[in-house]
């Protein structure tokens, strides 16, 4: 089942088995980077792009998964939590992966969150620039 290692990678991560790009503030909200539900929405992101023909690599779990920091947020405005981790891919290749997600301030998860990733060399319209550069 897909969903397992997603899982398991999120479980690792949240037991320190990750690469610990930053360690969190005194005040900084919970990072979602290890959450099972953000690992698993890219992943059904990604399987959408598939059947799009948008590309055609399947992500079939993560790895190394740190948080790279908060982008600049005003009071009571969302917070948008950088993250980065190694996605394990169906053809046995590794690739490194940069993803926001945004939640509200305080830490709250929004109804309707928004997640945006970018897997490298898998951005052919260069969305987030060369490179992944915006989400980097």
């Amino acid at each position: 089942m897909r969903i397992a290692p997603l899982l398991l990678s999120a479980l690792l991560a949240g037991l320190g088995f990750s690469n610990g790009a930053q360690a969190l503030a005194a005040g900084d909200p919970p990072s979602a980077c290890f959450e099972a539900w953000v690992l698993s929405r890219i992943a059904a992101d990604q399987d959408e792009r598939i059947a799009q023909g948008k590309d055609d690599v399947r992500i079939t779990g993560f790895g190394a998964i740190g948080r790279r920091g908060l982008r600049p947020h005003e009071p009571g405005q969302p917070f948008r939590e950088l993250c980065e981790a190694q996605a394990n891919l169906a053809d046995g290749t590794r690739q490194p992966i940069w993803f926001e997600v945004e939640t509200q301030a305080g830490g709250a998860v929004r109804e309707a969150p928004k997640v945006d990733f970018c897997l490298r060399g898998h951005d052919p319209d260069h969305v987030y620039g060369d490179d992944c550069r915006s989400l980097r």
